[in-house]
């Protein structure tokens, strides 16, 4: 994987924090990635550019990240029976020390990780990360196929507030005001018009 930047800008990549948009159900770390993009008026640093997405856990090494924050969701569809009615977002912590940064969002203790880590989604590139021993964490929502925007609001949140973004100042999370990127408009096309009734 190569990564381009912008001739114009200085971005030194080593011991910045890579967030990334994980694999899953209704691209909801996509959609994190969107509103936070937006909201804080990012600028694009450069490309990547690659065939497939294999080589993504070796560039990330070789690039000398920090840590990775990954977000991302969880099918719905999975949930036992225990986990039906929390609807939190979800953490995994490829190491105690970021754990303990992280407000606590999961009591350890549910955690399942033979069962978690036989789903599909994020797990295949969350496990790759880990066996490089790069710290990871990861901000998960459980979904289901939909409008998952809220979902993805609440992901977004969650990484925000553990990097403590400048946008959110100290004002209570009910009071962040998100801006929503435009491409959101036409996510599920205009509605009937009501002539056809």
């Amino acid at each position: 994987m190569e990564f381009f930047p912008r001739a114009d800008l200085l971005c030194p990549l080593p011991g910045s924090t890579l967030l990334l948009p994980g694999p899953s159900a209704g691209n909801v770390g996509q959609l994190a990635i969107d509103v936070l993009i937006c909201s804080l008026g990012a600028t694009c640093v450069g490309q990547l550019e690659d065939v497939s997405v294999l080589p993504l856990a070796a560039w990330i090494q070789q690039s000398g990240f920090r840590q990775v924050v990954l977000l991302g969701s969880l099918e719905g569809r999975e949930r036992r029976d225990g986990q039906l009615a929390d609807l939190r977002t979800r953490f995994f912590a490829s190491s105690p020390s970021l754990a303990a940064d992280c407000p606590r969002l999961e009591d350890p203790q549910k955690e399942e990780k033979p069962y978690i880590e036989r789903l599909a989604g994020p797990w295949p590139l969350i496990r790759q990360v880990s066996a490089l021993q790069l710290p990871l964490l990861a901000f998960l929502q459980w979904v289901s196929e939909g409008d998952n925007s809220r979902d993805a609001l609440e992901v977004a949140e969650a990484a925000a507030g553990y990097l403590r973004l400048p946008m959110l100042g100290a004002a209570p999370a009910q009071h962040r005001q998100w801006k929503l990127p435009p491409s959101w408009q036409s996510v599920y096309g205009r509605g009937a018009s009501m002539d056809v009734y």
